[in-house]
């Protein structure tokens, strides 16, 4: 009798061990894949060294954004009112020129600069194109825009070739470039329109879906029916490495078909099926993925969600990650499935050549997810790092980050490669007082403090670590 019952409980167990074997589950790490250690033996190649403008210190914040390109590195620092752009050769490190906010002569008059984005032709030639606004202060000591116009400046002498003016209404632009597509600037219309909110009258500015195309090397409008528009636009689809671009700056927003001028209308900020604003989106050559934030500034609405949503190419859903949105403190569901269920994304990035999303999570500290379906692959619990920055290379990416699960401020930071289809996270270096992380080509590029940045090989310091 109990030999029975022994093999009727093996036999079960059998059964029960096959069936899970049979679901598939996202792989989940009890602690992150790490190999190696952080150590200093990897220098940078380069370092660039940003003067310190003249105005006090304190307009100028330590967070600085990079734009690297073939040929130059922009630094560029975001916070009003001390916009400033730095201009460097990247092969030497050498600074080329600058151009920052200030006040004019006139009292009261501030110009603002406002990068649109970078132009690469056939030729190797490159065109920096920024907005200009003049700006007046008002009685309240807000700032309202005056005049704006585009301007080609040229990348190697910070030269202004050509200048495009844009209109502006009451309100806002009315004409507002969306970005920069291989040669290609796109421009997004809006009109003034007077509705009724509440019973009483305000204005608002609404995308009347069309789309303007400059040449960025000449400022000239460009006829996307004609043939030099065709293959202007054929060109900046190729350069882009997807015939997809997701304009961001338009209300509402819109996938542009490069390949073809196409305009698809996006859902807006505020429907119910698609509630946030796009903080980040990447594109590929069949999707678009969105990283969005439904906080809205009102009290209490700082845990909101941040999630991840997904197009493809014709506009429509994918996917969304997490499926279920939780809002804590709203008591639409109960503190324990709150505390289960709750999941904020912080960080988004597309590996293209891996096919995969890597997601920085409240519940876990990465996701591996298929950029096509959503899917889950694999997953790291939270508390291991803090990550800062992510930058994909080849079929995985760069992760600045922090080894005390949080990204303090005070914290050692250090670099890491992060293989997308597994998790395997391989120690680099540590990098004191580093900020963010750009790619471009075959070379890593780290912002550190105030006033520098570093410049890696990426198979160097791949190389040294698999020599460990």
């Amino acid at each position: 009798m109990i030999s029975i019952r022994l093999s009727t409980l093996v036999l079960a167990l059998l059964v029960s061990v096959s069936t899970l074997a049979q679901i598939p589950q996202p792989a989940s790490h009890s602690t992150p894949k790490h190999t190696a250690q952080p150590s200093d033996v990897q220098g940078p190649q380069r370092v660039y060294k940003i003067t310190q403008p003249s105005d006090p210190p304190a307009l100028y914040p330590s967070s600085r954004r990079l734009v690297v390109t073939p040929h130059l590195l922009l630094v560029d620092s975001y916070d009003l009112p001390a916009r400033r752009y730095v201009a460097f050769d990247r092969s030497t490190g050498k600074e080329l020129w600058h151009k920052e906010n200030n006040e004019n002569k006139v009292a009261g008059e501030a110009a603002q600069w406002t990068l649109v984005g970078v132009a690469h032709n056939t030729t190797a030639n490159e065109m920096i194109v920024l907005q200009r606004s003049l700006l007046t202060r008002q009685e309240q000591g807000a700032y309202h825009v005056q005049t704006a116009t585009l301007q080609g400046v040229e990348a190697r002498t910070g030269k202004v070739i050509w200048h495009y003016p844009l209109t502006a209404t009451r309100r806002v632009d009315d004409t507002t470039p969306a970005g920069v597509f291989g040669g290609v600037v796109v421009m997004t219309y809006a009109q003034d329109v007077l509705t009724d909110y509440l019973g009483t009258h305000r204005h608002v500015q609404e995308n009347i879906g069309r789309v303007d195309f400059l040449d960025a090397f000449t400022g000239v409008r460009m006829d996307p029916a004609s043939g030099k528009g065709k293959a202007a636009l054929q060109s900046a689809a190729k350069q882009n490495s997807s015939p997809l671009a997701f304009l961001k700056l338009s209300n509402p927003y819109y996938l542009l078909h490069l390949d073809s001028g196409a305009l698809i209308p996006l859902p807006v900020s505020g429907v119910p099926e698609f509630p946030g604003r796009v903080s980040k989106a990447d594109v590929t050559a069949r999707y678009v993925l969105m990283h969005l934030v439904t906080d809205d500034d009102g009290a209490g609405h700082s845990q909101w969600p941040n999630y991840l949503y997904a197009l493809d190419s014709s506009g429509r859903k994918a996917w969304q990650f997490p499926q279920t949105l939780i809002y804590p403190g709203t008591g639409e569901v109960s503190p324990e499935e709150e505390q289960r269920a709750y999941e904020t994304i912080e960080h988004m990035l597309v590996v293209p050549d891996a096919d995969m999303v890597l997601a920085t999570g409240s519940r876990h500290f990465l996701y591996g997810l298929q950029a096509s379906t959503g899917k889950v692959v694999w997953q790291d619990p939270p508390g291991s790092l803090g990550v800062l920055s992510l930058a994909a290379y080849g079929k995985g990416a760069f992760v600045l980050a922090t080894r005390e699960g949080t990204a303090a401020p005070d914290l050692p930071r250090s670099l890491g490669y992060i293989e997308a289809t597994t998790g395997r996270l391989s120690w680099l270096t540590d990098i004191p007082s580093s900020q963010h992380i750009v790619v471009e080509g075959e070379e890593l590029f780290v912002v550190v403090g105030s006033d520098r940045v570093y410049a890696y090989s990426c198979p160097q310091l791949l190389e040294a670590s698999r020599k460990r």
